[in-house]
């Protein structure tokens, strides 16, 4: 009887014994995977927690940053420029005023604009009048005149003024005291056979000498230039013929 209790108590131990190691058996398997345990953060990292209470990070991609605030991230990304500023960038630059000292004279300069001439319309007006009359070639900065020089002077007086003519020569001194230009050259021209060099520079001095007699100008406004040959056929008087010409003594005079 006592060894069939004894056997009893022995198969009740061992069963225990057998209920333990297949709990401890089935229960470490479920310990190793509670042990790990995988949390998510906010932000791009995660972390793992071993067993032992330690905690290591995951090595994972860092979440890309968001150009600006998108309203989701409290992060937002910053463009530093990494150059000098370049073409079409502002740039500012603080530069010291010198300060006067006190005593030392200020240089002043001041910009004098010169006086421009009064146009007076009337003197316009008969300037062009003269010109179209007088046929005066007038540019910018000389004018011409010319004249025939047989009809300036008397026939039998060779260096005399015509007085027909004085009416002409009236005209000429009028546009020369309105005219800005007043230097005056005188230049004879004369047909060789039918005239002669002496002649043409003495009718100029003779010219002159009127001029400077009939008009407001003095005579330090004339000069005479030397004669030269006839070379330029001009139309002749009363033809109306461009082809009809001839070579005539003449007289020229050019205002600068």
């Amino acid at each position: 009887m006592n060894n069939m209790n004894c056997l009893h108590f022995q198969s009740i131990r061992l069963s225990k014994k057998l209920a333990i190691v297949l709990f401890a058996t089935l229960a470490l398997p479920l310990a190793t995977t509670f042990a790990q345990v995988k949390i998510e953060a906010k932000s791009s990292s995660s972390l793992d927690i071993d067993g032992g209470g330690t905690i290591a990070p995951v090595n994972s991609p860092p979440a890309a940053l968001n150009n600006g605030f998108s309203g989701k991230s409290s992060i937002s990304r910053v463009n530093v420029p990494t150059s000098t500023a370049g073409k079409g960038q502002v740039t500012s630059r603080d530069t010291p005023l010198a300060r006067k000292q006190p005593g030392q004279p200020v240089a002043a300069t001041q910009r004098v604009a010169p006086n421009q001439p009064r146009i007076d319309p009337k003197k316009m007006k008969r300037m062009a009048e003269l010109r179209r009359e007088l046929n005066i070639s007038d540019a910018a900065m000389k004018a011409r005149l010319a004249m025939p020089a047989d009809d300036l002077f008397l026939p039998e007086a060779d260096t005399t003024i015509n007085e027909f003519s004085e009416p002409i020569l009236k005209k000429i001194a009028e546009y020369l005291e309105l005219s800005d230009k007043k230097n005056v050259t005188v230049k004879g021209f004369y047909v060789a056979g039918e005239s002669t060099k002496e002649l043409s520079w003495a009718r100029s001095l003779s010219l002159i000498e009127w001029m400077s007699k009939n008009s407001k100008l003095d005579l330090e406004n004339f000069k005479a230039a030397g004669p030269q040959p006839e070379t330029q056929a001009s139309v002749k008087k009363n033809s109306n013929e461009l082809a009809d010409t001839e070579f005539i003594n003449r007289i020229e005079l050019h205002l600068e």
